[in-house]
């Protein structure tokens, strides 16, 4: 889950060619990222570095001034567009709880081989 005020066009997954760092949540000093881990972008900010560990950028933390969320649900060829949709729809389900005024709309997808990207 990601603030998505700062999301700038698309948001691209793709395995980093080793050029490129991020700042973890809640740290000030970037981490380069390891080439052939896969992170996902929006624009050329990276939203998160999914690795060895998962790493989340501080750039794109909720924080209680957050007034919308991008809900990223990865999958691969085995995994099947309703599960990735009824995880979505649950985790929705438990936000609305907490907001019962907050709305969810889909964004539209494609899917292609994961290139590795500088």
């Amino acid at each position: 889950m990601h603030d998505a005020s700062g999301c700038q066009g698309d948001i691209r997954v793709y395995q980093a060619a080793g050029t490129v760092t991020i700042v973890p949540t809640f740290k000030d000093k970037p981490e380069p990222v390891k080439r052939g881990d896969l992170v996902y972008a929006s624009g050329t900010d990276l939203m998160a570095w999914l690795g060895r560990r998962d790493v989340d950028s501080d750039g794109f933390k909720v924080t209680l001034s957050t007034t919308s969320i991008a809900l990223i649900v990865l999958g691969n060829t085995c995994t099947s567009r309703d599960y990735t949709g009824s995880i979505l729809t649950q985790c929705f389900e438990r936000i609305r709880s907490c907001a019962p005024s907050a709305t969810m709309s889909e964004l539209a997808t494609q899917f292609a081989s994961c290139p590795v990207v500088g």
